[in-house]
């Protein structure tokens, strides 16, 4: 449906009371009844007057209200075909005009649209830049308008700085030799401060003419970490070792504070000039806040979420932080104390799905959703050391337990609190799969075959006992790593899909192996039990241990009475993702690469129907226990419920 951004919007007046849509209905695709999620965290901004910030995502630029935190509207480019855009970063000029925006780079094209100019106040497009060929593939690592909003100024990791006119959307000019992706300008607009080569030198440059002013020379000891006007005659300068200075323009003289505290590597950084506050995260997960005046610092964040961005309000009063988990959390200047947290965004890549038994509760994009409201309850974040990436997989079939995957590790934690249980150790590969036994008490998981960690080869199947969290059994056959896993309905059969192209069939209470059944060509990304155990679907895809080029898009039915594959579907255009039967058994949904999901009739073969989704590609798949709803999750760390009562 169409969000009526006109009436919004940052300088104009809004009323709460005038604005009564749920955002959980915004941009639906055709037949989806409800979106779960506001897509993955890339950066925050506040406007000029404070009264909203954004958020951008990726399926949006998310607006909110900044004295009651709530999402006012979705910004999205095409108003005559609505679909979800993906936003990596975004900025405001001072003057509150503009919005610019910068999507993910995927490259390959110099047709693709990755920086919009947006006008502030009606939430439309001004201007798309089309960067030209030479920078379809180079990530813009920053970027920023000039006051007026009539300037964007990008850095580039070509090591290239280039101006664009945001009213016509025209290249203005490149400099070159621009080593590090830091920059400001001035309040006025005139000047444009950037990092010279080495890091050690600042170039300043007029806005108008590119050409170069003056230097200011650093020295070699003092690399430049981040940089801020803090008027338009002085600049302030920070490096690695937290140390700031402030240069007088006019004299290129400068005084320096040497702070204290934790001097972890910087990841970002936020400068107040209006309270003269410092706001730093470190690569160990500590966001900081240092007093310019005083030299003090408080640490007022110490999780375990490695943050993103980092923003002052235009008062200097509150601090935004987002992180790469998908949380957005705000500080209060004078108290330093936490004063809201914003909910429903996510940082996860790849999520399954699992509905509770009763079918209320929903478990996907590293978020536990209450159906009956459509919000999330809370974030499933963990205490795992080590890269925050973790895959959440599954829920324990009574809905008390869920399971997620870090490396070669295994979590099993409690599914309404989050509170771990205990850590499963023994792969020595990634685990790429696990599953839930029907009876909640066994955890089979398999090891994909890659690791960044070990050197040894791991192509095996673990089963664990849930309740002891002790390892019971290995199972080895596969020649390369475990792409999926499931248990029958009935727990007799566990059942593995490998990057060998096989499925192999087990008794999960001897170990012993049952059958193999072959004739897959490429790796068994996917596969799922009939509810009466007498089907097995299948699906193929890409491996990076084995690549195959042309995977077949279809799904396999296998007769588990004679090991023979009894029925191809075909109709997907790219490799199938996910697949589920209904709890009746009597349809099948599949998600695809290609965008779609599509439901089978499991009788006569047929397609049924087809979903569309956000635009991104379609990760899984499931039914709700009483198979009136089908929930997919998408890599835009969204889900999608489609209603399938009425069809």
């Amino acid at each position: 449906m169409r969000v009526l951004i006109t009436i919004l919007f940052l300088l104009l007046p809004f009323s709460q009371n005038g604005w009564t849509d749920d955002y959980r209905q915004w941009y639906l695709p055709e037949g989806a009844t409800m979106r779960l999620g506001k897509g993955k965290v890339s950066g925050i901004a506040f406007s000029p007057n404070g009264k909203h910030f954004a958020v951008a995502s990726s399926i949006g630029i998310w607006i909110y209200d900044s004295r009651t935190y709530k999402e006012i509207a979705l910004m999205t480019d095409n108003w005559e075909n609505i679909s979800p855009i993906a936003m990596n970063k975004i900025t405001f000029s001072q003057d509150g005009s503009t919005i610019a925006t910068i999507s993910p780079t995927y490259g390959g094209s110099s047709d693709y649209v990755r920086i919009r100019i947006w006008n502030a106040y009606t939430g439309r497009i001004k201007t798309y830049i089309k960067e030209g060929p030479g920078t379809d593939n180079t990530a813009i690592a920053a970027f920023l308008l000039s006051p007026n909003g009539k300037t964007l100024v990008t850095w580039y990791y070509d090591r290239k700085i280039r101006l664009w006119d945001t009213q016509t959307g025209e290249h203005k000019a490149t400099l070159t030799g621009q080593v590090n992706p830091t920059l400001a300008i001035s309040p006025n607009g005139n000047m444009l401060a950037s990092v010279g080569e080495n890091a050690t030198s600042i170039q300043l440059r007029d806005m108008e003419t590119t050409q170069l002013i003056k230097t200011i020379p650093i020295g070699g000891t003092h690399k430049v970490n981040w940089l801020a006007f803090f008027s338009d005659a002085v600049l302030v300068t920070g490096n690695l070792h937290e140390t700031v200075r402030f240069w007088n323009l006019n004299t290129l003289d400068h005084t320096e504070i040497k702070l204290t505290g934790n001097i972890e590597y910087l990841q970002v950084s936020s400068f107040s000039p209006t309270t003269r506050m410092l706001a730093s995260a470190t690569r160990n997960d500590v966001v900081q806040l240092w007093d310019l005046q005083t030299q003090q610092s408080t640490v007022i964040s110490a999780s375990n979420t490695r943050t993103l961005s980092l923003t002052f309000s235009s008062d200097g009063l509150c601090l935004g932080c987002a992180g790469v988990d998908g949380s957005i959390r705000f500080y209060d200047f004078k108290t330093q104390q936490n004063i809201a947290n914003i909910t429903g965004h996510s940082g996860y890549r790849k999520s399954s799905l699992a509905f509770s038994q009763d079918g209320k509760i929903l478990v996907g994009v590293g978020q536990l959703w209450d159906l009956k409201t459509g919000l999330s309850q809370h974030s499933l974040i963990l205490n795992f050391t080590g890269p925050s990436y973790y895959a959440y997989d599954t829920l324990s079939p009574d809905g008390k337990k869920m399971v997620s995957t870090n490396n070669e590790n295994i979590l099993l934690s409690h599914a309404h609190t989050g509170a771990p249980i205990t850590i499963l150790t023994g792969h020595f590969n990634n685990v790429g799969c696990v599953a839930f036994s029907p009876d909640g008490q066994t955890l089979a998981s398999g090891s994909s075959g890659n690791s960044v960690s070990t050197s040894r080869t791991d192509f095996t199947i673990r089963l664990w006992n849930v309740l002891t969290g002790q390892h019971r059994a290995v199972l080895n056959g596969h020649t390369n790593g475990i792409k999926s896993i499931a248990f029958s309905p009935d727990g007799q059969t566990l059942a593995s899909g490998g990057a060998d192209s096989t499925i192999r069939l087990w008794d999960p209470h001897t170990g012993q192996h049952k059958t193999t059944l072959s004739g897959h060509t490429g790796p068994v990304v996917y596969i799922a039990f009939s509810p009466d155990g007498k089907t097995l679907a299948s699906t193929t895809g890409y491996t990076s241990y084995r690549h195959v080029p042309n995977p077949d898009n279809a799904i396999w039915l296998w007769d588990l009475n004679t090991g023979k594959h009894k029925e191809t579907y075909l109709g997907h255009t790219e490799e199938v993702n996910s697949i589920a039967f209904s709890p009746d058994g009597k349809t099948l949904a599949s998600a695809s690469k290609d965008t779609t999901i599509r439901l089978w009739d499991i009788q006569t073969g047929k397609h049924l129907m087809t979903f569309t989704g956000d635009g991104k590609e379609d990760s899984s798949v499931a039914f709700s226990p009483d198979g009136k709803i089908l929930a997919s999750s998408h890599r835009n760390g969204t889900i999608l419920l489609w209603d399938l009562s009425k069809k």
